[in-house]
């Protein structure tokens, strides 16, 4: 029987860490599982002192498709409900680098509860469950496995998909032992509404008709994190009409002034996406590396075609989720500005009817557009198409954090964006009024929920004006200093988010906060570690 959580005594003074989400590993749909992924990386070898280390795991569903591991291990099995009936489920363990992850196998009456026939139904899939099932059956199996650990785990909740975890430990198991931290990933717009009738069977009691699971997160969670401090600052500032979004407003305030709210960017896996050494091997002259490896895509690309890609135009490069509030309306608008003036490479997921209307338009069809949701195009350009792009598009309506810039610079890409929310956190104006001494990072626009934006076409002719107007010297010049800045975003930096997303639970404080008459806090501060 393998050891399951550690008990704190132990393990040379480890402090645990059970992270709960949806998406890890192979399961994923966009920066979520990024997240999940590297900060358990991160976590799993990185030490808060000589005498006490992080002893980090994460339990999701057991995606059979989708998981190939040779050596799972029966951890336990336990008993939950679902349905108003007792289930059991069985938990597996594997175990990789210090990183440990729990798999969860729904009871055999329920055995389709997890499957998966493609990466992007996570979240639904209406030949198996509907989304709350899943949801509710997750969530009911996570609370119990908690429970039954003889030590008491801070547990990460990965917003609202596991929001029910705390309420369950406290009102089915009378657990009050485990820390719960409440991550908030995504705007309050993603706020994971059902009817109540929807949530029965899992032991729980609500007295409202409707409920918002992100709510229920940030009500019964000991400590709440936003993933940006801009973001965090949305959530309190940000008034609406909308009830539901002031609810958890007012929510997201009485958390900070409790100082149980904390805004920490989340970071990113540096040696992973900066290509020095492998996509791009000449540090001496990083232009000619990317101009190399844009001749080998084009080969790939256009070798069985008569659709050309001009190789001497710039790579601008979008990445992620092909959804609407990612900004993909703008790709139409974009294709006019840059025709027969730059390259646009796209990868993400996604299967809209927009995507398949662009795709069947635009891509391989218009002179230098590529667009694919085709997971094995990805798989093979993705990384290439980073390396080489000199400017990343993220046109972002909404963005909590926005992990893409980051990536980017580790390429030393510029970015061309909106710059919402916490995008603000990376995001900075290019000012190359000096060219030899530029400073800033993007070319950033006004964003526009629909239409054609003028302040987008004119980021858009900026930036190619600006680039096409450099030399060879001074593109290779902020290609290195992107790539050295883009190091303070590494989940290991000297101030990395790990430390402060254990000392959040002991050490961090807030400057003093401004209150109007209403108790409300109408300024937010950037928060300081003690």
């Amino acid at each position: 029987m393998p050891k399951i959580l550690q008990n704190s005594s132990q393990a040379n003074h480890a402090v645990e860490i059970l992270h709960v989400a949806l998406e890890y590993g192979s399961a994923t749909l966009g920066g979520l599982g990024a997240v999940t992924t590297q900060m358990l990386k991160a976590q799993s070898v990185f030490k808060i002192s000589d005498q006490q280390v992080f002893n980090p795991s994460i339990i999701t569903p057991y995606y059979k498709k989708l998981y190939s591991y040779k050596t799972l291990q029966h951890a336990t099995t336990i008993n939950h409900l679902y349905e108003a009936k007792t289930v059991a489920s069985i938990i597996y363990l594997y175990e990789e680098s210090n990183k440990r992850h729990y798999l969860i196998e729904p009871d055999p009456r329920y055995n389709h509860m997890f499957d998966i026939y493609s990466v992007n139904d996570l979240y639904n899939n209406l030949e198996a469950s509907s989304s709350i099932d899943r949801l509710k059956y997750f969530n009911s199996a996570t609370a119990a496995f908690v429970h039954n650990q003889t030590s008491c785990p801070i547990v990460f909740l990965h917003d609202w998909q596991t929001a029910l975890v705390p309420k369950l430990l406290k009102e089915v198991h009378h657990n009050h032992r485990a820390r719960s931290i409440f991550v908030v990933h995504v705007s309050n717009l993603d706020y994971g509404g059902f009817n109540t009738e929807m949530l029965q069977g899992i032991g729980l009691k609500f007295d409202n008709k409707v409920q918002l699971l992100k709510a229920i997160g940030l009500y019964e969670s000991d400590k709440i994190v936003a993933v940006s401090q801009q973001f965090m600052q949305e959530c309190l500032t940000e008034r609406s009409g909308i009830a539901e979004l002031e609810y958890l407003r007012k929510l997201f305030v009485l958390a900070y002034i409790k100082d149980n709210l904390f805004g920490i960017t989340n970071g990113f896996d540096h040696n992973k996406f900066n290509p020095i050494g492998r996509l791009i091997p000449d540090y001496s002259n990083i232009v000619a590396s990317k101009h190399k490896l844009k001749l080998e895509i084009i080969h790939k690309l256009c070798h069985s075609t008569d659709w050309k890609i001009n190789p001497d135009l710039p790579v601008i490069f979008y990445v992620g989720r092909y959804s609407p509030e990612k900004g993909v309306d703008t790709f139409e608008q974009l294709i006019r500005i840059v025709r027969d003036r730059a390259i646009f490479f796209a990868v993400g997921r996604g299967k809209t009817e927009r995507i398949a209307s662009l795709i069947e338009k635009h891509s391989r069809k218009t002179s230098n557009i590529f667009i694919t949701n085709d997971e094995e195009e990805q798989n093979t350009l993705g990384m290439r198409m980073r390396a080489c792009a000199v400017m990343t598009f993220i046109p972002s309506h909404r963005e909590a954090c926005g992990l893409v810039p980051m990536e980017a610079f580790a390429n030393g890409s510029l970015c061309i964006t909106s710059g919402v929310g916490g995008l603000k956190d990376s995001v900075k104006q290019l000012k190359y009024q000096d060219k030899d001494n530029t400073t800033g990072n993007a070319f950033i626009y006004e964003d526009q929920e629909s239409g054609d934006n003028p302040d987008l076409a004119k980021a858009v002719d900026q930036a190619l004006k600006c680039w096409n107007s450099l030399s060879i010297s001074q593109k290779n010049s902020i290609h290195l200093r992107l790539m050295e800045e883009s190091k303070q975003y590494d989940w290991l930096a000297p101030a990395g988010a790990i430390l402060q997303y254990y000392d959040i639970c002991r050490q961090l404080k807030t400057e003093p906060v401004t209150k109007d008459s209403n108790h409300e806090v109408v300024q937010c501060k950037k928060l300081q570690p003690a």
